[in-house]
């Protein structure tokens, strides 16, 4: 199956898991398309002053990659700055966010595949 960029559905989240703002997600699956183990693959944009509030995933995995922009991600007790190229893993039960304090808009490409 070949899903091109122009057939993806984009979709404005407010508050996303208690964050703050709205989070663009230009779904590369749909729920349609999605293998049975995969829950999200979405690529998310996050504008300045915008978030994704911290929480964890119980049976399931996130795993997310930095494509443009900069952002501070919550991740195991600790904040860090993740650039482009950069990957983040949060498994089951771990807490993490997505917090874009830049002027430019930053990107990632996630997953969330059960376990």
């Amino acid at each position: 199956m070949i899903v091109r960029k122009n057939q993806r559905p984009s979709r404005v989240v407010k508050n996303v898991r208690g964050g703050k703002g709205e989070l663009v997600f230009d779904d590369v699956m749909t729920a349609e398309t999605l293998p049975d183990n995969i829950v999200l693959c979405s690529f998310i944009t996050v504008k300045k002053g915008t978030s994704a509030g911290q929480h964890a995933h119980y049976g399931e995995s996130e795993v997310f990659h930095c494509i443009s922009g900069k952002g501070k991600v919550y991740d195991q007790g600790r904040e860090a700055d993740i650039y482009p190229g950069d990957t983040v893993v949060t498994k089951s039960g771990e807490i993490h966010n997505l917090v874009n304090e830049n002027d430019d808009d930053f990107v990632i490409l996630a997953f969330i595949i059960k376990e």
